[in-house]
């Protein structure tokens, strides 16, 4: 049989002391009721008090465990190729699943210094207890942090807070919560950053892959940046307050990007009419996103890197169809043509961003909401998806109608412009090919990750960004919806957790 060390006896004789003391005083000062007669109400106020006893003798026997491993440590221990001397003693407070608790631990200094307390305690010091647990310069455990960077990957530092006080039953201030989510944010978006290409070559292909997908858009964020206006104010600020308003009403709304990587199949499926045809069927789908910033630099080195893996680690010998789809953004399609990532990749324009402009295109040579403009939308984009080589046919229609309607103003204008739309982009709109085959033709994921994973948390309501906090954020939004946070947080927290052994 195993032999149970000391410390650990000691801690369970506390706990299991702590626990039946305080649920003594709750029988006797809190339990009013006849726990003779079974009640919900009963039984809801036996199951508080069983919670917050037991919670508060896992406190106490943390604490006193914890403090059991600085009462051993000697005044005088080697560290560093030299001896450091214990000078002081600082306590600190340290949020825990089970509620704060509080120890005093040893700030230790080099005995070579002259004088070694500094004024300001912690200085150059060492204090090998939070070293030994990996809390050097943290006031909350990592089971905590998690709990808290997860929920503040879909809300706000307020938000956040209330709900983790209902789940764990503590009483932690927003405050707080706020500086671990800045802190431990920052420190995850590092870890992540700096381990890439680990992230990247642990993805699966699921086993019915027939196509991996790329896609890249842009949501607008707003920042805590002064933008510029566009045109004169109606009246110019004769006042400081008048000044200060104009200055407050400037906003600055940017871009971040975002790219998705999916992995689809297909499959028969039947549609109101009986006849069958194969249908893409997406798998999976993971994400990277970038808060706005000049010509989306570092987006396009983590785009980068993603798809070398990708394609050179996991897609290697795999044979699957390569696509690239975005909407009609000319910066991304440009970076696309320079780059020699997508040379091995099949390129389509997004349907349904082809069809927005398809519709456009009807109502500015038959009119708006008028039989016509339906009848000649439906035909055509009928025809994109379903006849290969249909986009030739619809230039034709595009010029011999712009000049049979005899169009002016801003139908002509209209009209012009989006014959230019479809005249650049008419090599990347060979639907039908991709279509009878079963395979995506629209850039869904990313679409829907801009509103997941960039509107719905960078975009509530009055929320205004600096680029760091922001980057910080949507990085614990990325990794949560990616559904990697499992491997990525659990070997961050072993990297983070465990930064230096006690001497």
């Amino acid at each position: 049989m195993k032999l149970i060390p000391n410390n650990m006896l000691t801690l369970i004789e506390n706990v299991c002391t702590y626990a039946e003391q305080s649920l003594i005083e709750f029988a006797i000062n809190d339990f009013n009721d006849n726990s003779e007669v079974l009640s919900a109400k009963m039984i809801s106020a036996l199951s508080k008090g069983l919670e917050d006893s037991v919670r508060e003798a896992a406190r106490k026997g943390l604490e006193q465990f914890l403090q059991g491993f600085e009462e051993e440590i000697p005044k005088t221990i080697p560290f560093q190729d030299q001896a450091w001397r214990r000078a002081t003693i600082e306590g600190k407070d340290i949020l825990t699943k089970f509620g704060e608790i509080h120890l005093k631990r040893g700030l230790y200094y080099p005995e070579k210094e002259p004088n070694p307390v500094p004024k300001k305690p912690l200085g150059k010091a060492w204090v090998p207890l939070d070293s030994a647990w990996g809390m050097e310069g943290r006031n909350a455990t990592a089971e905590v942090v998690e709990g808290l960077l997860y929920l503040s990957a879909s809300h706000g530092a307020k938000e956040a807070t209330k709900s983790y006080n209902k789940i764990s039953g503590l009483d932690v201030g927003v405050t707080r919560v706020y500086q671990i989510i800045q802190n431990d944010g920052q420190r995850f978006k590092n870890y992540v950053d700096e381990n890439r290409e680990e992230r990247w070559s642990s993805i699966e292909v699921p086993e019915r892959t027939e196509a991996f997908v790329v896609s890249m858009d842009g949501a607008n964020v707003g920042l805590r940046e002064a933008g510029t206006k566009r045109g004169r104010t109606k009246k110019r600020p004769e006042t400081e307050a008048e000044t200060a308003s104009e200055e407050s009403k400037q906003s600055c709304y940017k871009n971040a990007m975002v790219g998705s990587y999916s992995f689809y199949t297909n499959e028969e499926t039947s549609d109101h009419s009986g006849e069958t045809r194969m249908s893409p069927v997406r798998l999976s789908s993971i994400y990277t996103a970038k808060m706005p910033e000049e010509k989306f630099l570092t987006f396009k080195e983590e785009n980068q890197e993603v798809i070398q893996i990708i394609r050179g680690e996991i897609l290697e010998d795999k044979g699957m169809v390569k696509l690239l789809i975005m909407d009609g953004a000319r910066p991304l399609w440009k970076y696309a043509k320079d780059s020699k990532l997508f040379e091995d990749f099949d390129w389509l324009l997004d349907f349904y961003h082809a069809s927005e402009h398809l519709s456009t295109l009807s109502e500015a040579i038959f009119g708006s909401d008028t039989a016509a403009a339906k009848s000649w939308y439906c035909k055509w984009r009928k025809k994109l998806k379903g006849e290969e080589g249909a986009i030739k046919g619809l230039l034709h229609s595009i010029g011999y109608y712009g000049k049979k309607q005899r169009l002016r103003g801003s139908r002509k204008q209209t009209w012009e412009r989006e014959k230019g739309f479809f005249t650049r982009n008419q090599a990347i709109m060979n639907y039908a090919i991709y279509y009878e085959e079963g395979l995506p033709i629209g850039s869904g994921p990313v679409e829907a990750a801009c509103k997941s994973i960039v509107k719905a948390r960078m975009c509530q309501s009055g929320m205004r960004w600096h680029r760091e906090s922001g980057a910080n954020v949507l990085n614990l939004r990325v990794i949560k919806q990616s559904d990697q946070w499992e491997q990525m947080w659990s070997q961050y927290r072993e990297n983070a957790w465990n930064l230096r052994p006690a001497a």
